[in-house]
Parts: structure tokens; C-alpha cells; sequence
């Protein structure tokens, strides 16, 4: 989850280098939530476009809440 400041969500290009921006994400989104769940491969990438405060979600506690909070 972004915390503090913003992001630009992009696809790759073909040719290796930056391709279409998709979106900005300010404070407050999550992203790259669909790899984490279910395994799949990364779709897009992500720069900062200023100074970012972010909270990384990890395989243990994720599975630690789905035990004890499954409503989450």
C-alpha cells in the first residue's frame, strides 16, 4: 500500500524500455496485489515520480490474517 506520495503504473515496451503509462497512484492504492495472490506474473511496472513511504505486505502475515481475520 502507498502510503505517501504518488506512482506511475506502467506496461513495458516490447523493446525493453518504458511503454504505455496506465495510471498515476497517489497515497492510499495498493498495487501489485494480482501477483501476490494468485502467482501470476507481473503485468506492469511501477516508478516513483517523487519521494514514496510504502507498506509491503508479506506471504506470512498475509496467510496469518486470512487464518485469523478471513473476513479481511
Amino acid at each position: 500500500m502507498l502510503l505517501a506520495g504518488s506512482i506511475e503504473v506502467y506496461l513495458p515496451a516490447a523493446s525493453g524500455g518504458r511503454g504505455k503509462r496506465l495510471d498515476v497512484f497517489e497515497a492510499g492504492r495498493t498495487f501489485g496485489e494480482m501477483g501476490f495472490i494468485d502467482g501470476s506474473a507481473r503485468s506492469a511496472d511501477v516508478v516513483a515520480l517523487e519521494p514514496c513511504t510504502y507498506r509491503a505486505l508479506d506471504r506470512n502475515l498475509y496467510e496469518r490474517m486470512g487464518r485469523e481475520r478471513p473476513a479481511i
